[in-house]
């Protein structure tokens, strides 16, 4: 399945790792909001994107990635597709 940098998919890839549906994670949702988005649950998220969309992060990227809207907009710097 190719996964594309819009919001809906990297919301889905959230509530998918943290056992939420879609729906109950917001476009604005931030580490540290939503139950399982904790310091643990980050490292496990940077490692599913990572795998998913098939890119790497470097530490200070890791850094970047608080909220729906930052991780979308760095998989788009990455070349991943908005569609």
């Amino acid at each position: 399945m190719a996964y594309n940098a819009s919001l809906e998919s990297v919301k889905e890839v959230i509530a998918s790792l943290f056992g939420h549906a879609p729906q109950d994670v917001s476009d604005q949702a931030r580490v540290g909001e939503l139950p399982g988005w904790d310091s643990l649950g980050q490292v496990l998220l940077v490692g599913e994107l990572e795998q998913r969309y098939q890119v790497s992060f470097t530490i200070q990227e890791t850094a970047q990635l608080t909220s729906v809207q930052s991780i979308s907009e760095l998989l788009k710097s990455k070349g991943v597709p908005n569609a």
